[in-house]
């Protein structure tokens, strides 16, 4: 568990700074709201939807999840190591 003092994991991609749950929610499940939550995570002014994919379907949508999933985890063995 983070503590307090401890600032969040961010990735830049493209310039923009983004969370897990920017990644997670509003890029990969095409910025839906958090199960339990109303609100989108990142509101349609938001700079970073312009790198939002455009997904068209399910294939398309589980190969980008799938890509992304794979980045985040050389990312954090990259880390442990």
């Amino acid at each position: 568990m983070r503590s307090s003092n401890q600032k969040p994991f961010y990735y830049n991609i493209a310039g923009d700074d983004y969370t897990i749950d920017d990644i997670k929610h509003g890029m990969l499940r095409g910025n839906y709201a958090k199960p339990g939550h109303i609100m989108r995570v990142l509101s349609q002014s938001d700079a970073k939807t312009r790198v939002l994919p455009r997904v068209s379907d399910n294939y398309q949508s589980l190969v980008c999840f799938t890509v992304c999933m794979i980045l985040i985890m050389m990312t954090f063995l990259v880390a442990a190591n």
